[in-house]
């Protein structure tokens, strides 16, 4: 995958900085990144050398070539919804132009007040919304939305009757240190590596729940995971969002919530 970042965009917007390194790892780069692209959407581009024909059922090879994904981001902060100097309505209409699915990045702190006008989207427009607090959190989740775009076409081709599509792979447990780190790993937006690390903290689920119960607020549960390593070379941390996000889904009560 490619992902494009106007240059005013990445300029405008410090909270970017980090992208670059979050998009290599130690085994050598992840996904392109092309920053002198135009405009002030976030873009993906897939390289392809086939097509699919779903008549056929086989794969079709072609001259390579570079296509865009039916896919953008928007970006902006809390304070520019909140003074009104980001149009949220208006500038996600304009981006879903051509029916693309549109992402919105917001960073700061949520505010209640706020909550409203970013339901309007949700329902209106079917934004989906991704609020960061730190340089880290936006590239790592903007990492894995590249990751979960690029397997799009193959996971369509999985759930189809085709032979030849292999079967995902699904790791088996080999006691319960492996369960507890597949558990963790479930978690949208907790990778290996990351339930590697909270597991050195807490080497079982009893320990962490402990710490977690010992607690006497929301915001001092969010504490125990402050600071966990997300395993990247520029030493970035899990940040207050995804925090919040995994003490509300360790703690909710309602067995049909949506994780995401």
């Amino acid at each position: 995958m490619i992902l494009h970042v106007p240059a005013r965009l990445a300029a405008l917007r410090p909270v970017l900085a980090a992208l670059p390194h979050a998009m290599v790892d130690d085994g050598g780069k992840k996904f392109d990144i092309v920053e002198n692209a135009q405009g002030e959407l976030i873009r993906w581009a897939r390289k392809e050398t086939a097509t699919y024909d779903a008549l056929a059922r086989e794969w079709v090879p072609c001259e390579e070539r570079i296509r865009f994904e039916n896919a953008c981001m928007l970006f902006t902060t809390v304070e520019e919804i909140a003074s009104q100097r980001f149009d949220v309505l208006g500038r996600v209409r304009e981006a879903k132009t051509g029916g693309q699915q549109v992402f919105l990045m917001i960073h700061g702190r949520r505010v209640d007040a706020l909550e409203g006008i970013l339901a309007r989207v949700q329902i209106i427009h079917k934004c989906f919304i991704v609020h960061v607090e730190d340089a880290a959190d936006a590239a790592a989740r903007i990492v894995n939305i590249t990751g979960d775009l690029a397997i799009r076409p193959y996971k369509i081709i999985h759930m189809t009757h085709l032979p030849f599509a292999p079967d995902l792979i699904k790791p088996c447990s080999r006691g319960e240190k492996d369960t507890y780190l597949h558990m963790l790993a479930q978690i949208p937006t907790v990778t290996p590596t990351i339930a590697k690390n909270i597991a050195l903290q807490y080497p079982t689920f009893d320990k962490l729940l402990a710490a977690l119960e010992g607690k006497q607020s929301a915001r001092e549960q969010m504490g125990v995971f402050l600071g966990i390593p997300l395993g990247q070379k520029n030493g970035a941390t899990l940040g207050a969002d995804r925090a919040r996000h995994l003490v509300d889904l360790l703690f909710a009560e309602d067995p049909l919530v949506t994780i995401g």
